[in-house]
C-alpha cells in the first residue's frame, strides 16, 4: 500500500469509530432531554434522615469476658485435680435471642496410677443481663 492509501484507511477507521460511539450515545438516550430532566429531578430529591437507631442490647463487652468467667468456674470445680483445658473458639458464640454467650471448653485431667486420664466437655452459658453464669454443665467423653 502506498502512504496515501494508508492515511485514507486510518482516517476512515477513525471516522467510523467516532460515528459508532456517537450513535451508541444517541441510542441509549444520553443526548435526549428526558434523561437530563430525570437527572435534575434526582439531584433535587432530598434524602430523608434515617430513623433513630435502637439502643444497643445489654451485653458483655466481648466474648473474652464471658470466657474469663467460665475459666474461673472450671478452675474452681477442678481445683483438686491436675488438668489442662482449651477454649473452643469455633463452637463458642453469642445468642441474641436469649442474650447469652455459649462458651465451650474441653478439659483433660492428668493421668495417674490410681486414676486414668479423663476428657470432658464443659458447656458454660453467661447471661449478658447480669454478667453471671446461667448454666454450667460438664460431660465426660
Amino acid at each position: 500500500m502506498q502512504p496515501k492509501e494508508i492515511v485514507l484507511v486510518a482516517v476512515g477507521a477513525l471516522l467510523l469509530t467516532n460515528v459508532s460511539i456517537i450513535g451508541t450515545l444517541f441510542a441509549t438516550g444520553y443526548f435526549s432531554d428526558e434523561t437530563q430532566a430525570e437527572e435534575v429531578v434526582e439531584e433535587e430529591i432530598v434524602e430523608a434522615p434515617l430513623p433513630p437507631a435502637e439502643p444497643p442490647k445489654p451485653q458483655l463487652h466481648s466474648m473474652s469476658q464471658a470466657w474469663y468467667l467460665c475459666e474461673d468456674r472450671v478452675n474452681a470445680s477442678n481445683s483438686a485435680k491436675r488438668f489442662s483445658y482449651s477454649f473452643d473458639s469455633v463452637a463458642s458464640r453469642y445468642n441474641e435471642d436469649s442474650q447469652t454467650y455459649q462458651i465451650f471448653i474441653e478439659t483433660q485431667t492428668a493421668s495417674r496410677a490410681e486414676a486414668p486420664m479423663e476428657t470432658s466437655e464443659v458447656t458454660c452459658e453467661v447471661s449478658t443481663v447480669d454478667m453471671s453464669i446461667s448454666s454450667y454443665a460438664a460431660k465426660k467423653k
